[in-house]
């Protein structure tokens, strides 16, 4: 996509009508626009991202917390205020005065040598309005002349440049550390591969393969009917019949259901967009959303371990559930075990002790022949207490032999135990039990956390705040239960589905017939195709990582100050991003500086590896970074001619006549951005270079 023409009225700082040519008379893609602070470099960008997507966020410092919210296009109590604590509305201030409340921005562009004009016009639906409830927006598209369906527009604008990837081209200078944030912040890398993904068309892929699996579904299903020809099917067919209808009725109210649904969740976005555009409510919908994701994705981290436990215990489900006390058992009768025999040892040492006290009491005297003294004998008061004794050890032997008997056989109940053993899939069940033992702790207290919230949310005095919370609520609530239905539906569907496949698999397979026999190639086919793009797309991965790795690495060895320190940016699967040494030893990164270099650097490298060809705008690129590594940055970008690259510099970024001197001959046009005699509307004029080299 190249931009050729940008017309604006009323929009931002620009009263009346403007317009920005960017036809190129030399065949030079770089642009700059030069300009103290607050003069519309800003609200220049701000209007073509408008035109193309219908809205506009702003980032800024508010009650001491960096936010981002949606500008409105028309609020009365703002554009009256003397006082403004966020950034203006769109429609300009002076037209917005003098009763005109029309906005419109037109683009005119080329995109794979097509023509484009797109409008967006937004006008008032009622005198003197408000906001924006008081106002109707327009969208208008032509290619090559031909009008196309107001429908449509939005599809045809994504299909040039989606929404979610624009982030990748329209940058910030002084807010870098968003774009440093989703790299080294605290987000999930998950979410980082997510955005990473979608810049590189990924999504693309995986609609093929879910393609290519609907096909073999539908083959699947033309040898179902060619089974069902076969005249056995008659005396089934009642009860297919019955459970098929009962499929196509599920299917249908699920995908009425799923559409209730979506409109159920676009509702709830509008109002919470509502939501934040009311400054005290804001940080708490925004902390509601974060708590919302979270459980959403423990709710699906759930559904899947549910699954995995599903077919786990699929097979012999009751061997697999006796498990646990099978367990519990064996441990209580190897216990009893140890205790048997530690009885039995008991026992056999009171033995020991009875057998030696019986030797001494047997023992007879004897008389020496050499002494004539008899040895051995023992006295008479010695031999009572030995039989005592003995008595007292026989009644311990008989109640430890007692005891031990009483303890039955644990080897042997251990052996009959061991035929109920089954060990299979036992230690990924209880892997599974304890995640989801945890996984339900998170949610609960996650609910918990959003339940605080929106109670809080409730708590607002403002009128306005308390009715969209309510309708927020609302829509919470009835979306939870079409959820609920439609996991309901689910089941129910895969229920009828396994009803009709028994009844299926009691028929004839005909494969002799040439149709089958066909149809299960084709099915086999499509099988494996979908196999294959699975393959594909994590072979693409790979590369695409790859690629950004190679292209970043250029991007920050020709931007950062002292290139022979590095050797580059390393990425992993993960998307975690480590800046390589000239030793070859990665560095931790905690200088702000560095962290936006590489930012800068990694956009870049998903722009080139993307292949989207589409304008880079850079608002005040000098912010946070030396002069000496904005001079190599804006060097790397303007040297590169593959796609326009619009600068737009404040006071204390880019100097107006040191850049045309230094870059002239990169640039296609560059443009002064000033204020009206009134001083406070914003005028453009186109610089001739030839004055600046001359000055």
């Amino acid at each position: 996509m190249k931009i050729k023409q940008v017309r604006l009225k009323n929009f931002g700082s620009f009263y009346g009508e403007h317009t920005i040519d960017y036809t190129s008379k030399n065949g030079n893609n770089g642009f700059a626009f030069f300009g103290p602070e607050g003069r519309g470099k800003t609200t220049l960008v701000s209007s073509i991202i408008w035109c193309l997507y219908g809205s506009v966020e702003a980032s800024n410092v508010f009650e001491g917390k960096y936010k981002t919210m949606k500008r409105p296009v028309i609020d009365a109590d703002l554009m009256s205020s003397p006082s403004r604590s966020w950034y203006p509305p769109l429609l300009n201030d002076k037209a917005w005065g003098d009763g005109d409340y029309s906005m419109q921005v037109r683009i005119n562009f080329e995109h794979k040598g097509k023509l484009y004009s797109l409008l967006r016009d937004a006008k008032k639906d009622k005198n003197n309005p408000k906001k924006d409830e008081h106002m109707s927006t327009k969208l208008h598209l032509s290619i090559d002349g031909v009008a196309v369906s107001t429908a449509l527009v939005q599809h045809e604008i994504e299909e040039v440049i989606p929404h979610d990837v624009s982030k990748f081209f329209f940058f910030e200078g002084d807010k870098v550390d968003k774009y440093a944030s989703l790299l080294f912040g605290e987000e999930s890398n998950i979410m980082v591969k997510e955005e990473v993904e979608r810049v590189l068309g990924l999504p693309a892929l995986d609609r093929s393969q879910e393609d290519f699996t609907k096909m073999a579904e539908q083959s699947a299903k033309a040898i179902s009917r060619q089974k069902r020809k076969n005249t056995i099917f008659e005396k089934y067919k009642d009860e297919w019949e019955i459970a098929d209808s009962n499929v196509t009725a599920a299917l249908e109210d699920l995908k009425i259901t799923e559409e209730n649904l979506r409109g159920t969740e676009e509702k709830r976005e509008e109002i919470e967009l509502k939501l934040s555009a009311e400054k005290s409510a804001e940080d708490l919908v925004r902390r509601k959303k974060e708590v919302v994701a979270k459980i959403k994705s423990i709710e699906e981290s759930q559904e899947d371990a549910y699954e995995e436990r599903r077919k786990i215990l699929s097979g012999n489900i009751w061997m697999a559930l006796i498990q646990p006390a099978i367990d519990r058992v064996s441990e209580d009768l190897q216990d009893l075990r140890e205790k048997k025999k530690a009885k039995e040892k008991e026992a056999y040492k009171i033995e020991g002790k009875i057998e030696y006290n019986k030797s001494l009491l047997e023992r007879e005297s004897v008389e020496c022949e050499v002494c004539g003294n008899e040895t051995g004998a023992i006295e008479s008061g010695q031999r009572e207490s030995i039989k005592q004794e003995l008595l007292d050890l026989e009644s311990k032997f008989k109640s430890a032999m007692e005891d031990a008997e009483k303890m039955g056989d644990p080897d042997k109940s251990l052996d009959s135990l061991s035929k109920f053993r089954n060990s299979i899939d036992l230690d990924s069940l209880n892997s599974l039990e304890a995640g989801l033992g945890s996984k339900e702790v998170d949610r609960v207290t996650a609910n918990f956390r959003l339940k605080e919230i929106e109670k809080e949310m409730q708590g607002h005095d403002v009128d306005i705040v308390k009715k969209l919370a309510n309708q927020r609520k609302y829509c919470i609530e009835t979306a939870a239960v079409q959820k609920q239905h439609i996991r309901n539906l689910k089941g129910e569907l895969n229920y009828w589905d396994g009803e009709k496949s028994r009844i299926e698999s009691m028929l004839p397979d005909e494969k002799d017939k040439p149709q089958v026999q066909q149809e299960m190639k084709t099915k086999q086919t499509y099988e494996w195709l979908a196999k294959c793009f699975s393959s594909a797309m994590e072979e693409f991965r790979q590369e695409a990582r790859v690629s950004v790795e190679e292209y970043s690495s250029k991007a920050f060895l020709s931007i950062i100050e002292e290139p022979n320190k590095y050797s580059g940016i390393s990425i992993n699967d993960n998307w975690d991003i480590v800046v390589i040494d000239s030793k070859g030893d990665p560095q931790i990164t905690i200088n702000p500086g560095h962290k936006q270099v590489i930012a800068i650097s990694i956009l870049d490298g998903l722009r080139k590896t993307s292949k989207l060809q589409f304008p880079t705008f850079f608002d005040n690129p000098g912010a946070n970074i030396s002069n000496k590594t904005l001079d190599r940055m804006v060097k790397h970008f303007w040297e590169d001619q593959t796609n326009q690259v619009v600068m737009l510099s404040h006071g204390g970024g880019l100097k107006r006549g040191e850049t045309i001197r230094n870059y002239g001959r990169e640039l296609a046009k560059a443009w002064s951005l000033s204020y009206d005699e009134s001083g406070t509307q914003s005028k453009i004029e186109e610089i001739d270079f030839r004055d600046e080299v001359e000055t």
